[in-house]
């Protein structure tokens, strides 16, 4: 039985695993910044064209290519994917690869041929601290579902509300059933297994907003991180070690409520679909505030 395994860029210990013939894992990081556009994310699935660049095709992500199939790599996903008995969903429970889950499933629902193929893994554990030979031991334990119309039908739900231009989708979704995808609740129940959303690159930018703004609520952080480039990630790295955090005056009064942030500095980021700027600021809490 020939299986292929699509999994994301945590999952590239299923390479070393054995347990398919091919790993492919997928690109996009859909938690920071602004969302691709409609065009380039269906040009990743698409057979290749002549005007896509390095990493903007599916075939790009391969793990391993065995030789004899990479006549195939120009196909679209669909195409290469009839090849095979079994196609394989590895995702960990962590936001960022249950993003990338809503969205090839929101994809697949589509290939009508595929979806007798489509077997998704819950995975409970996070895929990147997994050694191959412990992914395959663990293989057989791994509860295995079979994609239906509700699993596809809660994806579609799940990358439409996130791909908004505003979040009221988002808050709602939390109010219906996802239990046709269990780990898509690790989004609201961070607590519960300590997942998160934002990787150290992320969390830096953030930090440099709250240190290096106009008005910081944040004290210590190096101010040579103002001028080092952003691609130098030793300098970078090196300014953090020996920074040392504390709360300012204004960062205490924004965390008792006294003071709002945002009118002492300029916000500049996305939730998903969402622009958050100063004029259009969403804030959740208790509830969703409008802007």
């Amino acid at each position: 039985m020939k299986r292929l395994i699509l999994t994301s860029s945590s999952g590239s210990g299923l390479a070393r695993s054995g347990l398919a013939e091919l790993v492919i894992s997928s690109s996009f990081h859909f938690e920071w910044g602004p969302l691709p556009s409609p065009e380039k994310l269906a040009a990743f699935f698409a057979a290749r064209s002549a005007n896509l660049g390095p990493g903007d095709h599916w075939s790009d992500w391969g793990i391993r290519w065995p030789k004899d199939i990479k006549a195939r790599k120009d196909l679209s996903l669909a195409n290469f994917c009839e090849q095979y008995d079994v196609v394989e969903l590895w995702f960990d429970p962590a936001p960022r690869d249950q993003l990338q889950l809503v969205w090839l499933l929101d994809h697949l629902s589509s290939c009508s041929s595929l979806v007798r193929k489509l077997k998704l893994r819950l995975v409970a554990s996070e895929l990147t601290t997994e050694r191959g030979e412990d992914l395959a031991a663990s293989e057989p334990h791994i509860h295995v579902v079979r994609i239906t119309a509700r699993e596809f039908e809660t994806a579609r739900l799940a990358w439409s509300a996130y791909r908004a231009m505003t979040p009221e989708a988002c808050v709602d979704l939390l109010h219906q059933d996802l239990s046709a995808l269990l780990m898509l609740r690790l989004f609201h129940l961070r607590s519960q297994r300590r997942t998160y959303v934002f990787g150290e690159f992320e969390l830096g930018s953030l930090l440099e907003g709250l240190a290096l703004g106009p008005k910081p609520v944040v004290a210590g952080l190096g101010d040579e991180l103002r001028t080092i480039d952003r691609e130098n990630l030793r300098a970078r790295h090196e300014v953090y070690l020996r920074s040392r955090l504390s709360l300012t005056e204004f960062g205490r009064a924004v965390l008792a409520h006294q003071e709002d942030f945002s009118r002492h500095n300029p916000i500049d980021r996305w939730w998903g679909g969402t622009h958050l700027t100063n004029d259009r600021l969403w804030r959740y809490g208790n509830v969703l505030t409008k802007p």
